[in-house]
């Protein structure tokens, strides 16, 4: 779907395919703020990431969308996750909660979950030294979309399982941990 934007109002001529899930108002470019916000599909926001780290994880969400489109996670999953992709909203965020507890890349938190929020940590997608942690930028993104949905926001495994399936992520700590606990998916 293509929307006419007028450069001198900060506006498209058109409303937002998202309706009232992209906001209260219909016709704003990049939630009000173009220089802030990027809109390339008119769906998906990033929100604090320097140019390199968005290129990055631009690049990462176009892999997970070709991936999902395969139905990596399975027909009705990858449709599913296809949808919330779509209408996520990425925020960097160099300070997760769930970082207290276990190694974390990004995160959804209940309001997250609630907003269709994703938070990334940049240096997952900059610093080699989280290829220990984290999947490439692609997995990640599958991961945390996961949490998205009702049955992977109460559980790392299907989130896990997913990036597994549709990234074959075996190399990070955190996947070799889930491995071990869960040896029957380890020849997916």
């Amino acid at each position: 779907m293509y929307r006419w934007y007028t450069p001198n109002t900060g506006r498209y001529l058109g409303i937002d395919p998202l309706a009232l899930e992209g906001g209260r108002n219909f016709y704003l470019y990049g939630a009000g703020s173009p220089t802030m916000y990027s809109d390339m599909f008119g769906l998906t926001s990033y929100e604090g990431f320097d140019p390199a780290e968005e290129a990055i994880l631009r690049q990462g969400v176009q892999e997970a969308r070709e991936k999902l489109t395969q139905c990596c996670a399975g027909a009705g999953n990858s449709e599913r996750l296809l949808e919330l992709l779509d209408k996520a909203t990425f925020v960097a965020a160099d300070s997760l909660l769930s970082r207290r507890f276990l190694a974390a890349c990004g995160e959804v938190t209940f309001w997250g979950y609630l907003t269709n929020t994703i938070k990334i940590d940049p240096l997952a997608l900059t610093d080699p030294g989280y290829s220990q942690q984290c999947c490439a930028p692609g997995g990640l993104v599958v991961h945390e979309v996961t949490h998205l949905t009702f049955g992977g926001k109460f559980s790392e495994d299907p989130a896990y399982g997913n990036e597994h399936q549709c990234f074959g992520c075996l190399d990070s700590v955190v996947m070799q941990d889930y491995l071990k606990r869960h040896p029957e998916n380890g020849g997916w």
